[in-house]
């Protein structure tokens, strides 16, 4: 039965009922999610390196980055023959972007990428280890919070985002900037909805595995844990600086 949980697009159109000639299973996932994980660090120290000295240059190459991490996610979605190719893709993109981007944080505030990075995989491991021993239940309670608390975010994103268009300095914005409690509780929001990500993730590489899809679907579901542990990484980088700025 299909999830009620806003998942990770990367799992729409995989088909169960196609002849199978070798089936998916967790350690080709967790290889293949390993695999694209060492592409983006390679990728990652590379780019930094080779443009150093360049940095007009590398931003531009952000741009490019994002954009090509955008269309590889969408077609690897959209064509379960063409993730292997849009992961890799996508995963030399996004090191470069992570790379370059994490320069411009380690330039500002020392010992920063370190930090999240550290925090990144040891909150993907809690993750993993909670859910494979079943205190997280991807059960329709599990499903219920999590649409609501999804569709929560976007109807007071879309509010905040309305209010600043009109007032820039609008008195939520001018709080999050200024209130460490606030600064906290919209932390708490991000790790929630990170978490939600994550347990969609597992969930669904688990039902792929239960269906006996075939194995070109680990490519699949390894981009999709890339993407939420991009996403994680990114998160954490803005949340460490801005409480670094404070102190």
């Amino acid at each position: 039965m299909a999830s009620i949980i806003p998942e990770s697009p990367v799992f729409n159109g995989v088909k169960t009922e196609e002849e199978v000639i070798e089936r998916a299973s967790f350690k080709g996932i967790g290889l293949k999610t390993g695999f694209l994980l060492l592409i983006a660090v390679l990728s990652a120290f590379a780019f930094p390196i080779i443009f150093f000295n360049y940095l007009e240059v590398g931003i531009t190459l952000m741009f490019v980055f994002l954009i090509t991490a955008l269309v590889t996610g969408i077609v690897g979605q959209l064509s379960p023959n063409a993730a292997k190719v849009c992961s890799v893709i996508y995963s030399i993109s996004e090191g470069g972007l992570l790379g370059l981007t994490s320069l411009l944080f380690e330039a500002e505030i020392s010992g920063i990428v370190a930090s999240c990075i550290f925090i990144t995989f040891a909150y993907v491991g809690i993750m993993l280890a909670l859910y494979s021993a079943r205190i997280i239940k991807a059960d329709r309670k599990f499903f219920a919070f999590a649409i609501s608390f999804v569709l929560t975010l976007i109807v007071l994103g879309l509010v905040l985002l309305i209010m600043t268009l009109i007032n820039p300095n609008n008195i939520f914005i001018v709080a999050y900037q200024t209130n460490t409690g606030i600064a906290i509780l919209v932390t708490a929001v991000v790790m929630i909805y990170a978490a939600i990500m994550l347990i969609s993730d597992f969930n669904h590489c688990e039902r792929m595995v239960e269906a006996g899809v075939d194995k070109k679907y680990e490519w699949n579901c390894a981009l999709g844990l890339m993407i939420t542990i991009v996403y994680i990484y990114f998160r954490l980088l803005r949340i460490v600086a801005r409480f670094a700025k404070r102190k």
